[in-house]
Formats: structure tokens, sequence, C-alpha cells
């Protein structure tokens, strides 16, 4: 019995423990997946739920600012900037918000006509003062064209004259009168000038004078009763009393021809007046030229020297004949008659004609040590001054050259020669603007061709 109650209590124990072992699959089968599974089979639902919402919102978003960008398309045109304050703000009230009125309004109605109006007064403030500019440049240069009138500066130097302060004023105002006026008071100075050189009987600087009084002012009628003044005196003699009157003739006599008119009798009147020597030295030098210029060198050397033996103190004819000795080469006659006239040759014509003969042997270093020590004594010397500005270039003393070229046109007058030597110097100097102003005022009328041919090249090539 006892056997059978133990087997029974086994059993009983076992099937307690069989049911505490189904409770704790029940339990382990509440927390296993299945159950879990089932516990949140809502969650896709909400998810679809809530990405449905999304997009729908993205949607609206979207139409909305589409419609925010076509609400300015839909409602400009050419009558929508004709349309009132009023009507434009109730336009706008029922298409967009309060932030929209104010960016679109200013960037969409933006009326044409009142901006163009509003252009107008700076551009009328911008030409005033372009004008004001340019009457303060006027006036700036009427002042240095009187300074310069004053100083005689009348077309030079090239930088600092008064013809190139009016023409600059001409240039930006075309009637201005104070320039047009400017230009004539230049002519009448040149006519001035020109009369002292025909009372010192320098009839080649008088017609100098007067062609540069004609470049300045074409249309001046001065110019003409001058030259028509002139020409009455010298083809119509006028019995004269005094040997002033004699000399201020000198033009009238240089006119008859040579062969007519010995030196010895050049009487412009009855009058039984004898010329003076210096009057005689000149004419002698005048009808050798004449004769240079038919073709008659030898004939003009011969004159020359038997006047020289005839007379005292024949300055210019000594000079004119030492000249032609230079051209002709020969050296020794010259060397000669530099010794002979020593003791009547004035100090700088006998240095310059020593310079001279130096340079015609190549010794041109020796030639400008003998300029530069009489420089001093020889300021009005225009001869002079002109070999020892070309000396100066030789010895590619460029700088010296230029200074010098511009006093001789200052002092001496606008011509081609000097024009091209202070061309020549600017040139090597490479100061290209001041050198093709100086190539362009070059008279080439009587100038060699290859001199026309050189200018005409360089001015092409400062040109560009």
């Amino acid at each position: 019995m006892s056997l059978v109650n133990d087997m029974l209590r086994d059993l009983a124990a076992r099937q307690q423990a069989d049911h505490s072992t189904t409770a704790e699959n029940d339990a382990l089968l509440q927390q296993s997946s299945l159950l879990q599974r089932s516990r949140y089979t809502w969650m896709p639902s909400v998810l679809i739920f809530v990405v449905v919402i999304l997009l729908a919102l993205v949607a609206q978003l979207f139409l909305q600012k589409n419609n925010e960008q076509e609400l300015p398309q839909a409602h400009v045109s050419p009558e929508t900037l004709e349309v009132a304050p009023a009507q434009e703000a109730s336009v706008f009230e029922e298409k967009a918000n309060d932030n929209m009125q104010k960016d679109a309004a200013p960037k969409v109605l933006v009326p044409k006509e009142p901006l163009s109006e509003e252009l107008a007064p700076v551009d009328t403030v911008a030409t005033e003062s372009h004008n004001a500019k340019q009457q303060e440049d006027i006036y700036r240069l009427l002042q240095q064209a009187e300074r310069a009138l004053t100083l005689d500066r009348l077309t030079a130097p090239i930088e600092d004259n008064a013809y190139r302060y009016y023409q600059e004023i001409l240039r930006l105002a075309p009637d201005n009168q104070p320039a047009v006026e400017g230009m004539q008071r230049i002519a009448q100075r040149y006519l001035e000038l020109a009369q002292d050189a025909y009372q010192d009987g320098e009839t080649t600087r008088v017609e100098t004078l007067l062609q540069r009084a004609e470049w300045v002012a074409p249309d001046y009628a001065a110019i003409a009763a001058f030259r028509a003044q002139l020409q009455q005196v010298t083809s119509s003699p006028q019995p004269v009393t005094t040997e002033d009157s004699i000399v201020n003739s000198n033009a009238e006599v240089a006119s008859v021809p040579v062969k007519t008119l010995p030196v010895a009798e050049a009487k412009p009147s009855d009058l039984d007046i004898k010329p003076s020597p210096g009057w005689q030295d000149q004419q002698m030098v005048a009808q050798a030229d004449a004769l240079i210029e038919q073709g008659h060198d030898d004939a003009a050397v011969l004159s020359l020297q038997q006047f020289i033996a005839q007379h005292p103190q024949p300055v210019k004819s000594a000079v004119r004949l030492f000249d032609l000795y230079v051209q002709q080469n020969n050296q020794e006659a010259a060397r000669l008659l530099l010794q002979q006239a020593d003791a009547y040759l004035p100090v700088t014509d006998h240095t310059r004609l020593t310079a001279q003969l130096l340079t015609a042997q190549g010794q041109h270093g020796a030639a400008l040590a003998v300029l530069e020590k009489d420089i001093e004594q020889a300021r009005q010397d225009e001869t002079y001054r002109a070999l020892l500005a070309a000396l100066y270039h030789k010895a590619a003393r460029y700088q010296e050259s230029a200074t010098h070229y511009r006093r001789l046109l200052t002092n001496f007058g606008e011509k081609p020669a000097y024009w091209l030597g202070l061309a020549l110097a600017l040139d090597a100097l490479q100061e290209n603007a001041s050198a093709l102003e100086a190539y362009q005022r070059i008279g080439l009328q009587d100038a060699q061709p290859q001199v026309r041919d050189y200018v005409a090249q360089r001015i092409a090539a400062l040109s560009h």
C-alpha cells in the first residue's frame, strides 16, 4: 500500500509539475512574438495616415506658392500701370498677403515716365559742371596767352607761346572772341616787328615776319595793307636827304640789276651823298648772293675779294667770302682770310669763323670748345647760336641742342632749319610728343627732297 501511495504521490506531484510547466508555457506564450505582433497591428495604418497628411500639406504649400508666383503675372498689363493706388491695393489684397504686396508692388508697378524726368536734372547738372570746367580752362589759357604775348612769346618756344594757348582755346570754343582777337594781336605784333626790321634794312627778316603774321591770322586785313604799302615804297623811289634814309631804302637798291649798279654808285637819288661804309658792305654781300643764285660762284668770289681789298673794314663781305671758301672746301684760303680779317672782325665773328674752320677740318670738339668760350658775348648773334646748337647735336649733347634751338626759335623766328634741329634733338631724347609737334611745324616747301621724305617718315612713325 505504501508503494501504491508512493506512486500516487509521485503521479500527483508530476501532474502538479506539468500544470506548473503549462502555466509557465502560457506565460511565455503571452510574451512571445506572435502575441506581440498582434498587439502592434495598428501601426502601419497610423504611418500611412501620417504620410498622407504630410503629402497633403506639401501639396497645399506647393499650390499656394504657385498661386503667389502667378499673382503678379496674371494682373500686370499696360493698363495696370495706370490703375489708381487704391485699385492696386485691392487687387493685391485679394491675391496675396501684406508682405507680398510690399515686395511685389515696387518691382512690378514701376512707372517709366517719371524716372526719365528724374534723370533729366542729373544730365543738366553734368552739363553745367562740364561747362563750368571748360570756362575755367579757357580763363586759365587766356591768362597764359596774355602773359606769353607780353613777353613777346608769339609762336615760340614750342611749349609756351601765345599762339599755342589761343589755339587751345579755339579748340574748346571755336567762336571765343578773345582768342580770335588774340590771334590778330599776334599778327599785329609781327607787323610791328616787320616795320622795325624794314627801318633797319633787314629786308629778308621783313618777309619772314610777314609770313608769320599771315600764318597766324590769314584773314587779318592789316597784313595785306602793310604789303601794299611796302610794295608801293619799294617800287616808287623817293628823294632822300639823310644818311639814315639811304640805309632804310636798301631794299630798293638791292632790286636793281647787279651789272648796272656798281657798289660805289649805289645811290637812290641824284643828291651828292656818299653811302656809309656799312651800307656799301651790305650791298656787296647782296650782289654776291645774287650772282650765286645765278650760278656765278666764281664771279661772286672775285667781287668780294676786290671789295675787301679796297675797303678798310668789310666785315660782312669778309664773312660771306669765308663762308664761300668753306663751302668750296678751300680751307687754306679760309685760314688766310681769317688771319687778314683778325684786325677788324668782331670777337664773336672771329670766334664763329674759327669754329667753322675747325668743323670743316673735322675737329668738332675743339670747335665746340671755342664757341662755348665766348657764348655770353654772342647772345644776339643768330649764326653763332645756330652753329653752337648744331655742334651740340653732333656731340650727342641732345638736351643742350634742344635748349639752344628753342632759344633760336624764340629770339630769331620760326625758321624751318631751327624746327628741324629741335625735332631731331627731341627725337634723339625720345620725347616723342614734342618731337612730333616740332616735325609738324617744319615748313617743307623749300626743303630738299631727302629732308621732306625723312620728316614725313618720322611724322608717320611718331603718330602711331
